[in-house]
């Protein structure tokens, strides 16, 4: 989002019919954190319906919702696209790569990533803790940290490339 337009959002939630319950908060400029209510389909359960990762999200400058996904194939993505246009939703894919998690993570990081992803661990709130994770794997904390700090690496490396 625009660093500026934070009270412009936040007036249009709070007019907005769809949207039953805000609880929104400017947390430095152009980045709102909180939640919102809806009975009706935002797109977001077209995702989580998909089982397709969010990784970002953000306003561009013409106020339109990107998001960077991670889907485990192209026909999940397919089906997620597809779902969110029948709820009138208009759906422009900008990037579309193919990640190998085969050869990106080793079967151990892939089970707890995954593992970490269906509990909830990278929802905000959290479904799920470190140590639940940890005890699920029977490994220390700092263990179960390092193997999420250097799954979820891969997978960033993976998708945006390396570094210049």
């Amino acid at each position: 989002m625009t660093p500026g337009r934070e009270q412009d959002l936040l007036e249009d939630l709070s007019t907005d019919r769809t949207i039953s319950g805000e609880d929104l908060a400017v947390v430095s400029p152009g980045t709102l954190k909180g939640a919102l209510s809806t009975d009706e389909c935002l797109g977001c359960c077209s995702a989580i319906n998909a089982r397709v990762f969010q990784l970002s999200g953000y306003f561009n400058e013409d106020g339109r919702l990107v998001q960077v996904l991670i889907a485990p194939d192209r026909e999940t993505v397919r089906t997620m696209v597809a779902d969110m246009e029948s709820h009138g939703h208009t759906v422009t894919l900008l990037k579309l790569s193919t990640v190998e998690m085969e050869e990106l993570l080793t079967s151990r990081q892939e089970t707890i990533l995954l593992t970490a992803l269906e509990r909830g661990f990278f929802d905000d709130p959290k479904g799920t803790s470190l140590k639940d994770l940890a005890q699920t794997f029977g490994v220390s904390i700092s263990t179960a940290s390092e193997i999420l700090r250097k799954a979820t690496y891969k997978v960033m490396r993976s998708y945006f490339g390396s570094p210049e």
